[in-house]
């Protein structure tokens, strides 16, 4: 970069007043690390963001998972009672039937809870 050279006409001729070197260029560096700054309180903001988020998720996965131990407890004893009511005469196979089928949808969700807590994807097989 060239040098400025800033003059003052005087009655005698010219005179530099002063002599600088680089105008612009602190300017141009501070731009730089102010933009560097708002970059990193951007950066920041999206990963406390994230963070919060990340949070919530995992907080409502572990309250949908307990919710769904106890909702599969609760299908359990219904389809044990039906039995033992069924093996005594006092209610018929398609009750039976549709118990099981509640135990089922349950048991389903109760693995996608526990799989959505633990972040893998949920295989058939579960």
């Amino acid at each position: 970069m060239g040098a400025i050279i800033v003059v003052e006409r005087r009655r005698r001729g010219e005179h530099p007043v002063f002599f600088r070197t680089g105008l612009g260029e602190k300017q141009r560096l501070d731009a730089e690390v102010a933009i560097a700054e708002q970059g990193y309180i951007q950066r920041t903001r999206s990963l406390e963001e994230r963070v919060r988020t990340t949070h919530r998720e995992i907080s409502h996965g572990q309250r949908r998972l307990i919710a769904a131990e106890e909702g599969v407890r609760a299908a359990r004893e219904q389809v044990r009672i039906g039995t033992i009511e069924f093996q005594n005469g006092r209610t018929t196979a398609f009750e039976l039937v549709r118990l099981a089928g509640i135990r089922r949808r349950r048991a389903a969700l109760f693995a996608g809870a526990r799989a959505e807590r633990e972040g893998g994807p949920l295989s058939s097989n579960s």
